[in-house]
């Protein structure tokens, strides 16, 4: 799709090579102000590094994270 109005990723670091973070990260950052996207990820460091707005569920409460 050329500009999906909500974007649901799963993990879209794992298992890419540098280059491929890279690419991802910046595709994340344009989308900013284009519609929702959601990322479900295990680094918090780089979802910090990116998002608007950020959640983290642990356990059963969700927290925000700034």
């Amino acid at each position: 799709l050329p500009s999906p109005r909500v974007l649901l990723l799963d993990e879209p670091f794992a298992a890419l090579d540098v280059e491929g973070r890279l690419w991802i990260e910046q595709r994340l950052t344009a989308r900013r102000g284009l519609g929702a996207t959601l990322v479900a990820s295990h680094e918090p460091e780089t979802i910090m590094r990116i998002a608007h707005r950020a959640l983290r569920v642990a356990g059963a409460r969700v927290e925000a994270m700034a």
